[in-house]
């Protein structure tokens, strides 16, 4: 239920970010009146799905005068699930170009 409310409800302006990165993010918006004139707090609440399918991190943003939590907050959760996804894709490269460069030396004798 909490990634349909980011893939098809209140969260979507979320998915255009995400896409590439291979991750999902799922969660609950809210918006919450703080006083008549004044613009509402926004706040997005969820977990960032690795490629794997797994619950990698949670996030929380809370934005004061920051509109319905679906326009500002849930988009920039999605700004944050992209950095953690090429951080841990940059990871990666390091990690395999670091076991090539070993199986390099093995093979040369080192």
């Amino acid at each position: 239920a909490m990634v349909e409310v980011v893939e098809n409800g209140t969260g979507v302006r979320a998915v255009p970010i995400l896409q590439g990165t291979g991750w999902r993010m799922g969660g609950k918006t809210g918006t919450a009146d703080v006083r008549r004139g004044h613009v509402p707090d926004g706040w997005f609440a969820g977990l960032m799905f690795g490629p794997d399918g797994r619950a990698r991190y949670s996030v929380v943003v809370y934005l004061q005068n920051g509109g319905q939590g679906g326009r500002s907050a849930a988009p920039l959760a999605a700004m944050m699930t992209r950095w953690f996804a090429q951080q841990e894709a940059a990871q990666t490269r390091a990690d395999s170009a670091a076991t090539d460069s070993v199986a390099a030396a093995r093979g040369r004798g080192g």
